[in-house]
């Protein structure tokens, strides 16, 4: 029993690092493995470095073809990587072809390629790193096999004719100003399973008339900013956030849908367009949403907020009428720039459910004497009361105690400064 043991145990330790080796090989295997060999050359012009792994990376180019077919093996080891600024700047390049073996592409592995016009990418392919086709300006086709997971960010920025790229289903994540700039992309369409897109990734892409969000939960700040060929758009019930300036001078949208999901929009979102100056025309408050209230067209000097409004967006920036202004109960936050530059305000009186202010709020309220609030405040934003210069009483529903827990980040000097009564 003793010697059964013994063998099994010796078969244990033989077999686990055979099986351990040959998922190296394996290319959805993310482990960093020692380099062999480094510099190599081959006679095309490829440089390239070895691993243990038996897989290796080009690292950079000195051949002049108009046509690169990335190699699936070097010195029968299986490419798996192209190395970052590795045919940065080339400027013979027209046609690249990155075939079923290579699993990345680095960070400006084809930065600056002036002539480039076509690429295809194989199946193999998870991420293209940051800035890899940025300034590639003569780029006009991207053809993206199923396999592809992540974009970088900056990774296509102005690449000015692009005008076609397949968004696979595969595809969950979209980095920052990934796609800005692209002035002929005329459609993107999102997979079902989108979960991630960056700032300003389609920021100025003027030629852009066909959207779909597929899953995407959070648009963020400037995504869509100066599509100004956008007519319209359905942001449907995954959708939970918009961000600021989302839609911003999309000056053509004419036709918004905005699903009851989402729950907050920031500031200047639909500014500039046709939809919103529409919704100005009809209605004294656009909401939008799940009580969004986007704008405010009255001229009323002593204002109450609607009940059903539950997050008050920029809607009074910049009105110079209002002289009081009361937020009811259903409301929990004062989003960005909500009253900035309303300098007859004198007074503000803030609903029981009110528990954030945002950053620059109530900036250049400079006729703001007195401000009334809640216990239930948890954070007032940065210059969230700047440049408030005759603020000088804060009504607080609660205790001093309560009052010093209020995360207050800075430039709010004229409300700490105030006087603050308590309890009232």
């Amino acid at each position: 029993m003793i010697r059964k043991s013994i063998f099994l145990l010796l078969c244990v330790l033989i077999i686990s690092p055979a099986v351990f080796l040959s998922s190296c090989t394996f290319f959805n295997d993310d482990t960093e493995y020692a380099v062999i060999s480094s510099g190599n050359i081959t006679a095309d012009g490829y440089i390239y470095n070895l691993y243990e792994n038996k897989t290796a990376s080009i690292t950079g180019y000195t051949g002049n073809e108009a046509v690169i077919n990335i190699p699936g093996k070097l010195d029968g080891y299986t490419v798996t990587y192209i190395g970052a600024n590795a045919f940065a700047g080339n400027t013979d390049m027209i046609y690249l072809t990155v075939g079923n073996s290579v699993r990345k592409i680095g960070e400006g592995a084809f930065e600056n390629c002036k002539k480039l016009l076509r690429a295809d990418i194989g199946n193999s392919v998870r991420s293209i790193g940051d800035s890899a086709f940025s300034g590639c300006d003569n780029i006009c086709e991207v053809n993206i096999s199923e396999g592809l997971t992540d974009i970088g960010k900056l990774s296509f920025l102005n690449c000015f004719a692009l005008s076609y790229f397949d968004f696979p289903a595969s595809l969950r994540s979209i980095g920052d100003e990934a796609f800005m700039g692209c002035t002929n992309i005329s459609e993107v369409v999102l997979p079902e399973k989108f979960e991630s897109l960056g700032m300003s990734a389609f920021n100025s892409c003027v030629s852009l008339c066909r959207l779909e969000l597929g899953g995407l939960s959070a648009i963020p700040d400037s995504a869509f900013e100066k599509c100004a060929a956008l007519v319209s758009v359905n942001i449907g019930n995954k959708v939970e956030s918009i961000g600021s300036r989302a839609f911003n001078r999309c000056e053509n949208l004419t036709s918004v849908s905005i699903a009851k999901s989402v729950k907050s929009i920031g500031y200047s979102a639909f500014e500039g367009s046709q939809w919103l100056a529409k919704q100005a025309g009809a209605f004294e408050f656009v909401v939008a949403g799940d009580g969004i209230l986007l704008l405010y067209t009255g001229n009323d000097v002593n204002l109450t907020v609607p009940k059903t409004v539950k997050i008050v967006s920029d809607a009074f920036s910049g009105n110079t009428t209002l002289q009081s202004v009361t937020v009811p109960g259903r409301a929990t936050l004062i989003g960005d720039y909500a009253f900035s530059g309303c300098t007859g305000l004198k007074n503000v009186t803030l609903g029981r459910n009110v528990a954030a202010i945002g950053t620059k709020a109530f900036f250049g309220c400079s006729s703001l004497v007195e401000v009334n609030m809640t216990n239930k405040i948890k954070t007032i934003g940065y210059y969230a009361f700047g440049s408030c210069p005759s603020l000088v009483n804060v009504s607080f529903k609660g205790s001093e105690k309560d009052y010093n827990r209020i995360l207050v980040e800075d430039g709010n000097t004229s409300l700490t400064k105030a006087e603050v009564s308590y309890n009232r």
